[in-house]
């Protein structure tokens, strides 16, 4: 290719790859970018930031200087325009991951459900059950829907996914603060304490569906939670929060959930 008769420079491809195995290899030139982010620094500030040896120090600066990422300018490194883009994509990256692994309990569990990104998490709170609280989910669920009822909430849906006779008590407890409360409920989860109530309570609406639900969620507006069973039906993690991305994202699992329901014929009751 020319331009005006001249021949110009091919440029590389980039291989996305190639820079992440670059990035990868040693973990002082992430830690390199992130201090330079802050501010220009001189090669001796930036060992004692990175926490490496001089020459080491000199190796990753070079190294990324020909990547274009970094330059130096009166004696400091800086990053370049590109450079601080790698670093933001970078820093954004890691924080994802480091979410991901972190709600990784609740999400392996939702099988049969898209999964929330990262940044949906981000602000929520994770419970996960263990040894020492086996129960910490269930907890956690009370004691927000027990905090929700305090705040008398006009409107609550939820997905019950196990028969739980603590979880029920703690949804009762919202309609008797007076909120309307629209439940999914798979059939062999429905007792005849809650159909009865469903049916003498125009307050309260319960649809059942055949099969169990991947997710338990509760949906108010201004609060959600998500939640994952074990194969023995136990709550074993739950995520929670007010972050209006996360509660926007329950309450189109719960819309999706609704719509399959309407489209397997199931029944209703509580519509008086």
């Amino acid at each position: 290719m020319s331009l005006h008769g001249q021949a110009l420079p091919e440029v590389a491809e980039s291989d996305g790859h190639e820079l992440l195995r670059f990035l990868a290899g040693s973990p002082h030139r992430t830690a390199v970018l992130e201090r330079l982010a802050r501010s220009p620094a001189t090669p001796a500030e930036t060992v004692t930031a990175v926490d490496c040896s001089r020459t080491s120090v000199h190796r990753h600066l070079t190294a990324l200087t020909e990547h274009g990422w970094v330059e130096k300018a009166n004696g400091r490194y800086r990053l370049t325009d590109t450079g601080t883009r790698v670093q933001r994509v970078l820093a954004d990256c890691t924080t994802r991951l480091a979410s991901l692994d972190r709600f990784g309990p609740l999400l392996r569990r939702l099988d049969g459900t898209a999964p929330p990104d990262a940044a949906t998490l981000a602000d929520a709170t994770l419970t996960v059950a263990d040894d020492e609280h086996p129960y910490a989910p269930v907890d956690r669920y009370v004691d927000r829907l027990t905090a929700l009822a305090d705040r008398a909430p006009t409107a609550l849906k939820a997905v019950l996914v196990t028969r739980c006779s603590v979880l029920h008590r703690a949804l009762e407890g919202v309609f008797d603060a007076g909120a309307t409360v629209d439940l999914v409920v798979a059939e062999p989860v429905v007792d005849d304490a809650l159909a009865a109530r469903a049916s003498e309570t125009p307050a309260l609406s319960l649809t059942t569906v055949p099969t169990r639900p991947d997710a338990a969620l509760v949906v108010s507006d201004e609060w959600a939670l998500l939640g994952a069973h074990d194969g023995q039906g136990r709550l074993v993690a739950t995520a929670d929060g007010e972050a209006d991305r996360f509660v926007s994202w329950c309450h189109r699992q719960y819309q999706t959930l609704g719509r399959s329901a309407d489209a397997t014929g199931v029944t209703a009751a509580g519509d008086d």
